[in-house]
């Protein structure tokens, strides 16, 4: 951005650039939507799940053919058909637009009857299952332009990002919560979309996009450092509360090393005391006899 701001730099240099800027963007979009940790996506968001009330491509499903809509950390907002009838199926959020080929999906001469149809638009994180068809016309069944003009609503979701219990109990100072935005440029968070490049006044209105967008970062990682502090300090404090435990059990259970040798030590003395008067009782007659002689 400095180097597309800086006027000794040409229109040329500057598509250049912004080419390069455009690469950039998508690989942080592809990092962030590749973080995964046990198929919970990590950067993209949290929480947003589709609205079916308010969705007209399930409510309307006895004319549109849609049994289930399903969503993988999909942003929030609203997604809407185009299906001229075709035999392609596109949706488009307003910012990211997918297509997918779905004549050969519901054509009765090369499917089985009743199949459904499975729509993965994995751009944008949606997956929409389609009624195959029956028979002709039937009520409930896909057909070519049903969808068009229909929408999907994703819901903001009302989590925030992960709990970790940290305590035997169910309150909330047992838990500690972890929130992580989403870390996409193409998300509302970075809000990078409008980055460009291809002039000088744009490069020098990116210069301060990219720098909110920085401290943004900067800021989400101070608050995941903290948290990884907070999970250390409670691991440690767990495991010294062990030990403490484990210590309590060997004095409950375990003998007393110091008590059990002194007991030892005594009852030593005691048999070695006892075998001395004894030996020196079988001594007294052998001298008597031997006064004798």
């Amino acid at each position: 951005a400095v180097q597309s701001a800086n006027s000794t730099m040409n229109n040329s240099n500057r598509e250049s650039i912004e080419a390069e800027v455009n690469q950039l963007k998508q690989e942080v979009d592809r990092i962030a939507q590749s973080s995964v940790y046990n198929g919970q996506s990590l950067l993209t968001g949290m929480g947003d799940r589709p609205d079916l009330d308010s969705s007209t491509a399930f409510t309307e499903a006895a004319t549109t053919g849609v049994v289930d809509i399903a969503s993988d950390k999909t942003p929030a907002g609203t997604y809407t058909f185009s299906d001229n009838g075709d035999g392609t199926v596109s949706v488009d959020n307003g910012t990211i637009s997918q297509s997918i080929r779905i004549a050969t999906m519901i054509d009765v001469d090369q499917v089985a009857t009743g199949t459904t149809a499975v729509l993965n638009f994995d751009r944008l994180g949606l997956q929409v299952t389609l009624a195959g068809p029956e028979v002709a016309d039937a009520e409930g069944d896909y057909q070519l332009g049903d969808l068009d003009g229909k929408t999907i609503e994703i819901a903001e979701g009302t989590e925030s990002g992960w709990t970790f219990q940290v305590g035997a109990d169910g309150v909330p100072e047992d838990r500690i919560e972890l929130s992580i935005g989403d870390m996409r440029a193409s998300g509302p968070d970075l809000n990078l979309n409008s980055v460009s490049m291809g002039t000088l006044v744009s490069a020098r209105e990116s210069i301060t996009k990219l720098d909110q967008a920085i401290d943004h970062v900067r800021e989400t990682r101070g608050d995941m450092g903290a948290i990884l502090n907070r999970l250390e300090y409670t691991i440690n404090f767990t495991d010294n509360s062990i030990e403490n435990n484990t210590d309590s059990e060997s004095t409950l259970r375990d003998a007393d090393m110091a008590a059990e040798v002194t007991r030892l030590t005594r009852v030593q003395v005691l048999s070695q005391a006892a075998n001395a008067m004894l030996a020196q009782a079988n001594a007294t007659p052998a001298s008597a006899l031997s006064l004798l002689q």
